[in-house]
């Protein structure tokens, strides 16, 4: 601990005992501020002071390293003595003696044990005392390695073995910068570069020395290389990071543990983020990274990144490219918008309008396709009109419903598109109740009195009142307040014309068709018309209930009207289909005939659909089939048929029409053309008939022709219920008595059929007595009586017998034989030849020469086993007399056969 003596100021840097053994002998005539004593650092002393150093020349780091005696500098000048006691060896903890104020800096405690003896004569600031041990909480003796509890350890401490040998003399002499030694290793000797490299700024001469207790301390040794290292890891921090470890390094009093660790985190290249962790709690500082801050080697990788490159490399480029590309989508943003756009939106919508015509249902969904893309590049509101009314007119009404629905929806209240779209929900859809809600919501709640829009819900209450009657009420609001409003008008007059007409009111009918038929400046629609000269021609046609209508007889010019109506409007079929009927009421045939013909034509191409337009062409299509029957144009008349009865099921099918038996006839005239017309088509036949039946038309004639079939298939209960329901609906003539008397029989319900028989005989009879001279050649009618009295008699024969052996009385077998008997008188009639008077079998062998009756008398009279007395089972096709059926048949033959 003694003072270098006689040493120049500054100019004597010892590091006695850093790294080797040191005799704690001054350096002698060292100039001032050349003795730089870290006694302790590392090699043992004796704890001398350097004695005779000039002041600031002794910088003692007894303790640092090595043992100490603890022994003050004599004769130090101020701020000379830098005094470590304990910083690495024992110390005996005397005090630097004669050291000026400031010039001592005692470190005691920071690595070695120290005697305790606090330095003497220390200046009166003593703001800068370092803590004794015994002022070291038990966390900080823990980091610096000192046991719990203890204040004052002792040299033993100190393990001998690891102190460095001894100096040699030639060591000895050697220049102490040789011998600073941070590792401590014997014999290793390592430069230091330069006194100013291990530089602690700001550092003023200690105004204590605490005694620091004497005990092993871990020592941290800086070689040249670590000094590289971390001069190296402190160029790698961020200039904040960096400048606060350099002052904590060399210009703040900090704990050796502290400082030990800061070191430590050097050398070993610690991250600036532990750094700055480390040296915030040292300065008591908020010391932070910047977000920006990357080592080196994170600069040289980020720099080889395509990231980094494409940032400074290529974006700049890019930014220009932009700036030009900007420019240019400028305009041609503009193009596009203002010219492509509508152009393109153009073709599109043209594309898909054509596509509608094609009629196929995937062109429909292309055709919609190409709308919604060119709506997507240009939107005109047009283009929703041509599509919707397209799809209309196509049928497709689901399509025609979109692209009204997308148009009140870009479009809310569009004028014409609510009208449109009412229009089609009315007239062609039937749906009046959405219709009236359309043209309420989208133009009426807006304004009141809008007069299309009254127009509108005035027609489609007109029409749903033959629905609901009573919608009519409604209407006729409508037109009231079109009345009050805007006056007499052509076309309120016809409206009211309309209304006048469904509701029945000829007296109000007739004055307005003067005023439309004598003014030709007048404006009137042929549809108007063309109703109107239906319902004057209807008016006409009726069969009065009660009073007839005074009114009727001043109905005239039903045929101008007509012909006025289908002049305005070729294409309508109304005015063809009253024509028709108005020639058919005065039998012109030919003309009635053209006209159905053309009204058929009319009514295939017409778009718009009604409940009344319906039922006329479907009576249109039947009063056709019926008029090719009559011509004998079988195949043409049941294809027309058939095309009624579709209409007729797609119409109920919708909703649009009940069933009806009006409508009915279509199936019982189907089905006589398979009764009447084709041979062993009585399948076909009898479902028609049922199906006529089924909506509610089954006249007599046709009650009978299902029965018939119902016999010729052997039902013969279904058969005999059918001609009993006939029976009770026209009077028994002899048809109908025969097929019911034949039914019977085969159901082996032999009294019935004999009643049967009977009552036939006596009509048969009683016209037989009505003729003076019943010949076989002579009309058509004496033969069918002739024939018929044969079928009477031996079917009457053939029962009287059946009941004689089932009953077992004889009486019945003597009137089964006289049956007989006049049968073959009858056949015998029919089968002469008038001239000769020679029976067929006689003159040519191959026509029989026997009749039934007579076969049956034999077997009545000689009875054979396995034989039996049988019937003429045929029946008639018809019960009406004359047939119109069979008479068209015998002309259709005739002409055949010419």
């Amino acid at each position: 601990g003694a003072p270098d003596a006689g040493a120049p100021a500054d100019a004597e840097f010892n590091m006695d005992g850093f790294g080797e053994a040191d005799t704690g002998v001054p350096d002698a005539d060292a100039p001032a501020d050349a003795d730089f004593n870290m006694d302790g650092f590392g090699v043992a002393d004796t704890g001398a002071p350097d004695a005779g150093a000039p002041a600031d020349a002794d910088f003692n780091m007894d303790g640092f390293g090595e043992a100490d005696t603890g022994a003050p500098d004599a004769g130090a000048p101020a701020d000379a003595d830098f005094n470590m006691d304990g910083f690495g060896e024992a110390d005996t903890g005397a005090p630097d003696a004669g050291a000026p104020a400031d010039a001592d800096f005692n470190m005691d405690g920071f690595g070695e044990a120290d005697a305790g003896a606090p330095d003497a004569g220390p200046p009166a600031d003593e703001d800068n005392e370092i803590p004794s041990v015994d002022a070291i909480s038990e966390e900080e003796q823990s980091a610096l390695g000192l046991p719990e509890g203890s204040s004052a350890p002792s040299e033993a401490a100190v393990n001998p073995a690891d102190m460095p040998p001894d100096l040699t003399e030639e060591e000895k002499k050697q220049d102490p910068f040789d011998s600073f030694n941070l590792d401590g290793g014997p014999g290793e000797a390592e430069e230091i570069p330069s006194l100013d490299s291990f530089d602690i700024p700001g550092v003023d001469t200690p105004k204590t020395s605490a005694a620091v207790p004497e005990e092993k301390i871990e020592v941290f040794k800086l070689s040249e290389e670590k000094l590289a290292q971390v001069l190296e890891t402190l160029s790698a921090y961020p200039i904040n990071v960096r400048i606060a470890c350099e002052e904590a390094l060399a210009e703040q009093v900090i704990p050796p543990a502290q400082l030990n660790t800061l070191i430590k985190l050097l050398v070993s290249g610690g991250s600036a983020h532990e750094a700055a962790r480390l040296v915030s709690k040292i300065l008591n500082q908020h010391i932070v990274v910047p977000k920006s801050y990357k080592t080196g080697e994170e600069l040289e990788e980020e720099q080889q990144s395509f990231s980094y490159i494409f940032a400074h490399k290529f974006l700049p480029i890019i930014r220009l490219f932009f700036l030009i590309a900007l420019m240019a989508a400028c305009v041609s943003y503009l193009v596009w918008q203002f010219i492509y756009k509508p152009i393109a939106a153009d073709i599109l919508y043209k594309k898909g309008y054509e596509l509608i015509l094609t009629a196929d249902p995937s062109a429909y969904r292309r055709a919609n396709q190409h709308f919604r893309d060119a709506f997507d590049i240009h939107r005109v509101k047009e283009w929703f009109y041509k599509y919707a009314e397209r799809f209309r007119d196509e049928k497709q009404f689901n399509y025609a419903r979109e692209k009204y629905d997308e148009l009140l929806f870009y479009y809310p209240r569009d004028k014409k598109g609510a009208l449109d779209y009412a229009a089609l929900e009315a007239d062609y859809l039937h749906n009046y109740e959405k219709a009236d809600r359309l043209i309420r919501t989208e133009i009426l709640d807006y304004k009141i009195n809008d007069r299309e829009g009254l127009l509108a819900l005035g027609d489609i209450n007109l029409d749903w009142a033959e629905i609901d009657s009573s919608r009519y009420e409604e209407a006729r609001a409508a037109f009231a307040r079109l009345l009050a409003i805007y006056g007499q008008t052509d076309p309120i007059l016809e409206r009211m014309l309309l209304y006048f007409i469904r509701t029945d009111k000829l007296f109000e009918v007739l004055p307005l068709q003067q005023r439309f038929m004598n003014n030709p400046k007048s404006i009137i629609s042929s549809t108007t018309l063309a109703e109107l000269g239906g319902y004057l021609l209807d008016k006409r046609l009726e069969t009065p209930s009660g009073v007839p209508d005074e009114n009727v007889e001043r109905i005239e010019g039903i045929k101008d009207v007509l012909i006025r109506a289908e002049r305005a409007d070729p294409a309508l079929p109304e005015p063809y289909y009253h024509l028709a009927r108005y020639y058919n009421y005065y039998t012109a045939a030919s003309e009635e005939r053209y006209m159905l013909e053309s009204a058929a034509a009319a009514f295939d191409k017409a778009i718009r659909e009604t409940i009344k337009r319906t039922g006329y062409r479907i009576d249109n299509q039947r009063r056709l089939a019926k008029m090719m029957s009559e011509a004998g144009e079988f195949i043409p008349s049941e294809n027309e048929l058939v095309k009624g009865i579709n209409i007729y099921e797609d119409a109920v099918s919708r909703n649009l029409l009940r069933r009806s038996p009006i409508y009915g006839q279509l199936y019982a005239d189907l089905g006589d053309l398979e009764y009447f017309a084709k041979e062993g088509a009585l399948q076909n036949a009898a479902r028609y008939y049922l199906q006529s039946e089924a909506n509610g038309w089954m006249p007599p004639e046709v009650q009978y022709r299902l029965g018939n079939i119902f016999y010729r298939q052997e039902n013969y209960p279904a058969a005999l219920q059918r001609f009993f329901n006939v029976s009770r609906e026209i009077p028994l003539n002899r048809r109908l008595l025969y097929s019911m008397a034949n039914t019977a029989f085969q159901n082996a319900d032999y009294f019935t059929a004999e009643a049967y028989y009977k009552q036939l005989l006596d009509i048969l009879m009683t016209e037989k007595a009505r003729i003076p001279n019943v010949l076989p050649d002579g009309a058509p009618e004496h033969n069918d009586l002739i024939e018929r009295l044969m079928w009477a008699q031996n079917n009457m024969g053939v029962t009287l017998y059946t009941l004689s052996t089932q009953r077992g009385r004889p009486e019945y077998r003597t009137r089964a034989l006289v049956m007989f008997y006049e049968a073959i008188r009858s056949a015998d009639a029919l089968s002469r030849d008038r001239t000769t008077m020679i029976r067929p079998g006689l003159r040519d062998p191959h026509l029989p020469g026997t009749n039934l009756p007579f076969l049956n008398t034999q077997h009545v009279s000689y009875p054979t086993p396995g034989t039996t007395a049988q019937i003429f089972p045929g029946i008639d096709a018809d019960v009406i007399e004359p047939s119109e059926w069979e008479d068209l048949m015998n002309r259709t033959l005739s002409a055949l056969n010419r």
